[in-house]
Parts: structure tokens; C-alpha cells; sequence
């Protein structure tokens, strides 16, 4: 079901990619490498889900650049170990309240 609603409101995903920094403002400039590219990508929000272990440093980097709590998502095992049904139920509930 999530990956239906993310092809139905065309919701970009990035997969592969390093963060490389951000530009806070009214809307956020978000830096990311893929392939040895860099790329902007404009947003309101931005929704990290990476590793196997519970790692804060992107999400404090971007509180430190002045990016509200409220616009920085850290899910599934970034944000505590978890199973594959508590990750999906929670990337769902956070999707919905976006």
C-alpha cells in the first residue's frame, strides 16, 4: 500500500544516494551524491530511513543548520531496531501525517 501511495502522489525516493548538506529556508535545499553527482532536491520534509543500526548524525547535521524537529523524519532502524511489520507500519503512519 505505501508504495502505491508514493507512485500516486509521485513522491520522489532517493535510494543510493549520500547526504552532502542543506540549505535551510522556507523551503529546504537538501545536497545529495549519487554516482559521484550532486543534486538538489527542494522540499518541505525530509524522511530518513538508513542503516541497520540507530544513527542520528544526518538528522542532528540538519538540526544544527537550523532545520525545525517538525521537518527532519528519522524511521525504522535509523531510528531504533525494529522488525520489517514495525518499519512499514511506521513509514506508513508517517507518510499519512505528511
Amino acid at each position: 500500500m505505501l508504495r502505491e501511495i508514493i507512485r500516486y502522489y509521485e513522491i520522489p525516493v532517493y535510494t543510493s544516494a549520500r547526504f552532502a548538506g542543506v540549505d535551510s529556508g522556507d523551503r529546504l535545499k537538501v545536497k545529495i551524491d549519487r554516482d559521484g553527482k550532486e543534486q538538489v532536491i527542494e522540499t518541505d520534509s525530509v524522511v530518513m530511513s538508513v542503516g541497520y543500526v540507530p544513527v542520528h548524525t544526518v538528522s542532528d547535521a540538519l538540526a544544527e543548520t537550523g532545520v525545525p524537529e517538525d521537518r527532519i523524519h528519522v524511521i525504522g532502524d535509523a531510528r531504533e531496531v525494529g522488525n520489517l511489520m514495525s518499519v512499514i507500519r511506521e513509514a506508513y503512519e508517517l507518510c499519512y501525517s505528511l
